[in-house]
């Protein structure tokens, strides 16, 4: 029996994080930071996807703070479209507003120096997405 994951990615422009569930779909963990190149962006993903049994794929929209979009999400929406048809795998978009900022919050008050919350935000990101989107499918 093959066990079944979800996949999160917080999407930038210059770093994408990745978050997978467990098994069960229950918990999001963090798993490794990409850099958003483009070319090999989609290829990465594609290799996760098929080594960990991704069935669906989770990307945080930035929606802005009254709800509308900006050249930014649509940024986001085309990138999770293109996911979607060369995948050929369920991407839902999700709204990931102020993801990033609690998730620096945690890293700061987790004592961890700014240097170090760089590498790590965008995976923490993605996973405190992913865990929203776990939470609210019970």
């Amino acid at each position: 029996m093959t066990l079944n994951r979800y996949m999160a990615i917080d999407y930038g422009r210059s770093r994408v994080g990745i978050a997978l569930s467990d098994p069960l779909l229950t918990i999001a963990r963090p798993l490794l930071t990409l850099a958003n190149d483009n070319e090999h962006l989609c290829n990465e993903i594609s290799k996760i996807i098929e080594l960990q049994n991704v069935v669906k794929i989770v990307v945080g929209l930035p929606l802005s703070m009254n709800g509308e979009d900006s050249a930014f999400t649509l940024e986001v929406r085309e990138f999770a479209s293109k996911l979607e048809k060369k995948l050929q795998i369920k991407v839902i978009l999700w709204d990931e507003r102020l993801s990033s900022d609690e998730a620096r919050n945690i890293l700061r008050n987790s004592g961890y120096s700014l240097a170090q919350s760089k590498k790590k935000v965008d995976q923490l990101a993605a996973t405190l997405i992913l865990q929203d989107y776990l939470d609210s499918s019970k």
